[in-house]
């Protein structure tokens, strides 16, 4: 009989649970390990600011997880649902049009966090984040395009406003972000001709009385006065109050014209979390000291998933080197429960913490050791480099960080952006554009053509209606969160055009004419279907 372990996420704590449960059962034919992730990689995300400011080219920090994890069968898939009655994970086949179940005997639940930002008003609409290769990516190419904006505009208002770049949230990812960026324009401004060092303007948002609270008051007050000495402006005790597409506002009264406002606030737990029936302790599981889910045999959760109690009666905070132990940890009281034995608390005091400032200077406790500058700096580099998995990505990035001594910063824009929001396809007679019991992902409008509305169920396919140009399907799926439920086939040639799941939703929410005509429409189809 097969003991099937189902690891989902592909962070810090799910790779390496599912690496070293490899390991562990390595040979042993009737265990069989899968991990599940949307991203077919594991990024090393201490070191996005530095892929972001040019330093390191976004693919040399992220790992294959098929190559990682060899013996571990991986799917690149989001998650859509867990049911712990009958112990299955659906997952979206198929680029997420149909649903697939993967049956467990012990599940991992290591999804990390999502970006929520609906508490503030435009702070989604209008701000970048830095979770992920494609937000780094897109940042470096954003702020060179900033520069390239600021040095052909007359208009010395709308200059500073392209050259203005404010981050929120002084923690470590608002500090090692605004530091890497300050240095990267630094090194690149005098390629820019009509841009005056005195237009260009930093600016760290963050609520509390100091920066870095995670690190001792000394080093905090270090980092921020090497901040200043480089330029860059700190509002303290300060929080964003809402953003537009040209402007912060602060709840100082201060308003700030930018168009860049990066975001590293809003973490939130995964919302899968709320749809289990665990007790969850602040948006986590709550778990017991050995990572498992009490009342929930085979059901294990770490790092941002979970709340793992301490000695002191606090839980473990959610970072990168205690997911990686917790990682050890409950991929061996896994082993412990399949073989045989007592499962073991975690527990783990930590090892120190380190910032990175840019401009070869940083803040690290290590071992009770407090250093900064650059020898910080150096032991920051030396530690993330040696932490990163595989051998080709470190040798890849330490050449990165050679060449960043030789040469130049790129400053090449690569805009690899659709240009167009909607999406536009063409059908031949005969061809599904929606099939019947599909995952709703897309609402549909009929520019040219006909097609024909079908029900696939009983002895003889039953068809519900035809569709002309003008036209639209697709609404029931979405608007009801159903699977589709009947298939749409092109009887000529046909072009249609359509728009995602968010977008119409939008639509639909806040057009009370185009949501009325929606509802109608669902309640009619929802009729001629019970009557046919």
């Amino acid at each position: 009989m097969t003991t099937r372990i189902v690891v989902l996420g592909g962070g810090f704590g799910g790779a390496f649970t599912a690496k070293r449960l490899s390991r562990r059962f390595e040979g042993d034919a009737s265990v069989e390990i899968s991990l599940v992730n949307r991203e077919n990689y594991f990024v090393f995300q201490p070191m996005l600011p530095e892929v972001a400011a040019g330093a390191i080219e976004p693919s040399q920090i992220a790992n294959p997880l098929r190559r990682m994890l060899p013996g571990v069968r991986f799917y690149s898939s989001e998650v859509e649902s867990i049911d712990t009655v009958a112990r299955q994970v659906h997952i979206g086949a198929g680029d997420r049009k149909h649903l697939r179940s993967l049956p467990y005997d012990h599940l991992v639940l290591a999804l990390g966090t999502i970006v929520d930002l609906s508490s503030l008003p435009g702070l989604a609409e209008h701000s970048l984040a830095l979770k992920n290769i494609g937000d780094a990516f897109y940042l470096r190419n954003h702020v060179i395009g900033c520069l390239e904006q600021a040095d052909i505009e007359t208009d010395a208002d709308h200059r500073r406003a392209a050259t203005t770049f404010v981050v929120i949230g002084g923690g470590f990812s608002g500090v090692e972000t605004i530091g890497e960026l300050q240095e990267m324009v630094d090194l690149v401004l005098p390629h820019y001709r009509n841009i005056r060092p005195e237009d260009v303007r930093f600016v760290l948002v963050h609520s509390q009385a100091r920066i870095l609270p995670e690190v001792v008051p000394g080093l905090g007050e270090y980092a921020a006065d090497e901040l200043r000495r480089r330029g860059i402006e700190i509002l303290l005790n300060v929080k964003c109050k809402a953003a537009t597409a040209e402007h912060v506002f602060l709840s100082d009264g201060t308003t700030l014209a930018t168009r860049t406002l990066i975001s590293t606030v809003g973490n939130a737990p995964n919302p899968l979390l709320k749809t289990l029936p665990c007790p969850l302790s602040r948006g986590r599981i709550a778990t017991d000291a050995t990572l498992s889910v009490t009342g929930y045999p085979g059901l294990w959760a770490l790092g941002d998933n979970a709340a793992v109690p301490m000695a002191d009666g606090t839980t473990y905070a959610p970072t990168a080197q205690n997911a990686i132990r917790q990682a050890h940890t409950c991929a061996d009281n896994i082993v412990a429960a399949i073989r045989g034995g007592a499962p073991k608390p975690f527990v783990f005091g930590g090892l120190g913490k380190l910032a990175s400032l840019g401009a070869r200077s940083a803040v690290a406790e290590i071992l009770g050791f407090r250093i900064k500058g650059f020898l910080a700096w150096w032991l920051w580099r030396t530690i993330y480099l040696l932490k990163l998995p595989g051998l080709e990505r470190q040798v890849r990035v330490a050449l990165d960080w050679t060449l960043d001594l030789l040469f130049q910063r790129n400053i090449v824009q690569l805009k690899v952006f659709r240009t167009e929001k909607v999406d536009r396809a063409h059908f031949e007679p005969g061809e599904a554009i929606v099939s019947e019991g599909e995952i709703g992902d897309r609402f549909y409008v009929i520019e040219t053509g006909r097609v024909e509305v079908v029900r696939q169920g009983g002895a003889e396919p039953s068809r519900l209606a035809t569709l002309g140009a003008g036209e639209y399907f697709g609404e029931v799926a979405l608007l009801r969160d159903l699977a589709r439920t009947a298939t749409v086939r092109a009887l000529e040639p046909t072009d249609v055009i359509s728009i995602g799941r968010g977008d119409f939703a939008a639509f639909a929410r806040n057009l009370a004419a185009l949501r009325a005509s929606f509802e109608e429409s669902l309640g009619r189809r929802l009729a001629d279907a019970e009557v046919r």
